[in-house]
């Protein structure tokens, strides 16, 4: 009876044993009671080459566990460099996955990127591509690089909110309908250094406001061929404009870094205002000859502003002939600002043939030179006698 009972004792022991190393080692396959499958993937087509980010990702295969799965994105054996797709982040499928890279990510712009599937800390990650080059998506893509000036296109307007993907990709075709946003489209306060991918709006048709912009370097409309007026001042960074060809008023006052203007292509703009209130920069060049063949008419631009010592104006003879003076010192205007440019800062002017733009008839003489060259009575034409 003694000897029954201990290999009794025995036979239970070894049952205990085997049950605690079932827990700890899970089987080939099998999925433990508090553990995860193992990764057994069949038919899978691995990812090569170049992939594009901001777009959805396919991989064929079958064996996915859409509880349980993530993807990362790794530079060689880089760990630290590891770019992570969470699990709900990846759609799956019984025959493949999709998921997608942020172009903001910093695996983005890179080659020899590896692609790994993981199924928590219990198993080797499954190798889903090698040696891959991820490619940073364009604007005509639709991809708005400043996240600032993407976050102001969002909240303009909902019609243009949904057009954003999860990636933050802008539809290209969406953005090329919006022909209107409301009254204006409205880019106040944004906080971008760039407009960049303005352009895809190509077929807006209203004015932009997009005054008290602390950050805006650079803004270029001049893809946007139906766009209305322009008020883009108060903005202290600003120093490269390109306007709309359909624009006809645009005020800039008080963005102190636009020196040099040129608006000879700008054969729809009849009034600029640079200055205002005591406020505007100090003009260095400022171009506003228009080419005889111009679409819109003769006419010309009426510009606002108040020289720097020294600066250069460019004018077409007819338009210095016939140029009507207009304000005071807190804003002067046409030909009020171009003698007082002359007068009080020393302005070079050269005159050009309004038959052809390029042609240069003369040169006035600077007030340094002679002081009777010109006189603000609005007789200007003993200058061409």
């Amino acid at each position: 009876m003694k000897r029954y009972i201990i290999k009794l004792s025995v036979a239970i022991l070894a049952i205990g044993l085997l049950c605690v190393s079932c827990q700890e080692k899970p089987g080939n396959g099998d999925k433990p009671e508090q553990g995860l499958p193992k990764i057994e993937l069949t038919e899978v087509t691995p990812l090569s080459g170049t992939i594009k980010a901001g777009f959805r990702i396919t991989v064929k295969g079958e064996g996915w566990d859409e509880m349980t799965d993530e993807i990362y994105f790794q530079a060689g054996d880089d760990e630290e460099s590891r770019t992570y797709i969470s699990n709900s982040s990846i759609i799956f499928n019984e025959a493949k996955i999709a998921f997608g890279l942020f172009p903001s990510e910093s695996v983005v712009g890179k080659s020899g990127i590896n692609c790994y599937l993981t199924r928590g800390e219990e198993y080797e990650p499954y190798l889903l591509g090698e040696n891959l080059t991820i490619e940073c998506p364009t604007i005509a893509d639709g991809w708005i690089p400043d996240a600032q000036f993407r976050s102001s296109l969002a909240a303009a307007s909902d019609q243009i909110a949904v057009l954003f993907n999860e990636f933050g990709m802008i539809d290209v075709e969406g953005a090329a309908a919006i022909t209107s946003v409301g009254d204006f489209f409205n880019l106040c306060d944004c906080q971008a250094t760039s407009f960049a991918g303005i352009e895809l709006f190509k077929n807006y048709a209203g004015p932009i406001y997009a005054w008290g912009c602390p950050n805006l370097v650079e803004a270029d409309f001049s893809a946007l061929t139906k766009m209305g007026n322009l008020n883009i001042d108060n903005c202290p960074m600003l120093k490269d404009l390109k306007l709309s060809p359909n624009t006809q008023y645009a005020n800039l006052w008080n963005d102190p870094c636009l020196t040099r203007l040129d608006f000879s292509g700008e054969m729809n703009l009849d009034t600029v205002n640079l200055y205002e209130n005591g406020k505007g920069p100090a003009v260095e060049y400022l171009d506003i000859r228009r080419d005889s063949n111009n679409p819109y008419g003769k006419g010309y631009v009426f510009p606002y502003f108040v020289a720097a010592d020294n600066a250069l104006i460019k004018i077409n003879w007819w338009t210095l002939r016939s140029m009507w003076k207009d304000g005071n010192d807190n804003r002067p205007g046409g030909w009020l600002a171009i003698y007082k440019a002359w007068k009080e800062h020393n302005a070079t002017i050269e005159v050009y043939s309004s038959d052809n733009m390029n042609e240069l008839m003369m040169t006035i003489e600077k007030y340094s030179e002679n002081p009777n060259a010109l006189t603000d009575d609005g007789n200007r034409e003993h200058i061409f006698e």
